[in-house]
C-alpha cells in the first residue's frame, strides 16, 4: 500500500506537531503535579481546609449558645428578684 503525499503530509505534520506538544503537556502536568505535592509536604497542607478541626470548635461553641449557658445568669437573677 502507497499512500498518497496527502496523507503522508497529514502524518508528518501529525509527528512534528501534535506528539511533541502532547509529550510537552503531560510533563508540564507531571511537573506541576510534583511541585503541588512537595508544597504539601513543606508547607503541611495549610492551604486545603479542614472543616473537621475548625468545625469541631464552632460545633462546640455553638452548642454552648444552644444550651442557653449565657442565659441561665439571667434566670437565676430574675427568680432572685421575684423572691
Amino acid at each position: 500500500m502507497t499512500d498518497s503525499p496527502q496523507e503522508a503530509r497529514g502524518r508528518d505534520r501529525f509527528n512534528e506537531i501534535v506528539v511533541p506538544t502532547a509529550k510537552g503537556l503531560e510533563k508540564f502536568f507531571w511537573n506541576l503535579a510534583w511541585f503541588t505535592l512537595l508544597c504539601v509536604l513543606l508547607l503541611g497542607g495549610t492551604c486545603i481546609p479542614r472543616p473537621s478541626q475548625q468545625g469541631g470548635s464552632r460545633d462546640q461553641q455553638h452548642g454552648a449558645d444552644a444550651t442557653g449557658s449565657e442565659h441561665l445568669p439571667d434566670l437565676q437573677h430574675a427568680s432572685e428578684v421575684g423572691n
